[in-house]
């Protein structure tokens, strides 16, 4: 889910005036509903509000009619979304209508539900009458054949409720991209080495040989998220190292005043700040890794350390890299973009470096409080 946020941010920041331009030009209206929940009665969340103010913020650069709430309970929630399924429904259908909800989601017997900051789940039975069926109010959206209807649930957390009855649903399937109900639909990125697909899934049926270790774990979920990351800071790793031995190599070939440019103070001062840059980002890539394969205590924090730090890293690098190749290093032929479009969208995917920081500081400050 955080990666597709990140593209979908991405799209819109690249020209939110001109999209703003054409959309009224074209007529089309614009219209969102964003919701960030964090004060759980279950234990709050620390990142909703702000990713939902940061979505608010860039959707209405974009030219999108914004309404944002935040903390809402189930009465509040449902009111909430059945005012913006009317308020699409009479924009017309040259409407684009964006959806977004951060907090916590859950899955019951294919069903996913938002949770309400008031809701009160001591079992899985409780949960249609404590939580909202998704499914309630995208249906109606999907039947209104608007332009374009965008739902983006940033749910993917592991979730405090549930302690009795049956265990909530919640782990890794594998799921064919053939499979009925599932569709696929090209993205086009920053990076066209790597190929990227939105994926929508309507009433795919899931049986239980589907479920990866036989039986659903939310545990499974975290460490997926956690190797993705590892693998994201290791690769970015690799490109930074990759494009500091292009630039050095072509530093000492590449000549000016009858000498090497590499042998100029301002080209080395570079290289160097570039050389420490990839040996501390192999550090933490390493370190990340092996904190995973070993189940240390701190892999979390791990992998958000080397995330951060590496996608830091690897911007920096090609960054000197492409100024160090001076003119040549901006074309399309030599090819040194490929690495920074390639470190780009790895920076965004699984987390990008202020996510991964605040949940560093998060499970920082839990330790300093219980003492540990």
């Amino acid at each position: 889910m955080l990666r597709f946020i990140g593209i979908v941010l991405a799209l819109l920041l690249l020209a939110p005036s001109i999209a703003s331009a054409q959309g009224n030009a074209n007529g089309e209206r614009r219209i969102a509903l964003v919701i960030g929940n964090a004060a759980y009665q279950a234990g709050a969340l620390a990142t909703p509000a702000n990713d939902a103010g940061l979505i608010a913020q860039t959707l209405q650069a974009a030219g999108f009619d914004v309404a944002g709430a935040r903390d809402l309970d189930q009465d509040s929630m449902r009111r909430a979304l059945r005012d913006f399924v009317e308020k699409a429904q009479a924009s017309g259908p040259n409407t684009v209508a964006y959806l977004y909800f951060a907090g916590y989601g859950l899955q019951l017997e294919g069903e996913n539900y938002l949770v309400p900051v008031d809701a009160r789940l001591a079992r899985d039975s409780d949960i249609p009458l404590e939580a909202i069926r998704v499914s309630d109010y995208l249906r109606p959206l999907a039947g209104m054949r608007l332009k374009a209807t965008i739902v983006v649930l940033d749910a993917a957390r592991a979730n405090t409720f549930a302690k009795a009855g049956a265990p909530l649903a919640g782990g890794l399937a594998l799921v064919e991209p053939g499979r009925a109900g599932v569709s696929l639909r090209p993205h086009a990125t920053l990076d066209p080495t790597c190929r990227f697909h939105e994926v929508t899934f309507r009433d795919v049926v899931i049986v239980r040989d589907d479920i990866v270790g036989g039986e659903p774990s939310p545990e499974s979920v975290q460490r997926l998220f956690d190797v993705s990351g590892m693998i994201a800071a290791t690769e970015m790793t690799g490109i930074a190292a990759k494009v500091l031995d292009t630039a050095i190599d072509y530093a000492g070939k590449r000549t000016q005043f009858d000498k090497p440019i590499g042998s100029f103070q301002a080209i080395k001062h570079r290289c160097a700040d570039m050389a420490v840059a990839v040996d501390a980002s192999r550090s933490a890539a390493y370190y990340a890794a092996w904190a995973l394969a070993e189940a240390s205590e701190d892999r979390a924090k791990a992998v958000s350390m080397a995330k951060s730090y590496c996608g830091d890293a690897a911007r920096f690098a090609c960054n000197e890299g492409i100024q160090i190749h001076g003119g040549i290093g901006f074309t399309w032929e030599l090819g040194l973009h490929y690495y920074l479009r390639r470190a780009k969208v790895l920076e965004y995917s699984f987390g990008d470096a202020a996510y991964h920081r605040e949940r560093v500081l998060t499970s920082t400050l839990a330790q300093l409080a219980a003492g540990a």
